[in-house]
């Protein structure tokens, strides 16, 4: 899950620039679970 996280954000970055706040706030917060949990 989050290699593919990864890719996408490596990949599409313009994209996750034009996220609303909330779609965004998602990926962060996935982001730092996975952080924490290693």
């Amino acid at each position: 899950y989050f290699s593919l996280l990864s890719h996408m954000l490596e990949v599409y970055p313009e994209k996750v620039a034009q996220l609303n706040p909330d779609a965004f706030g998602h990926i962060v917060a996935s982001l730092d679970f996975g952080i924490h949990q290693q």
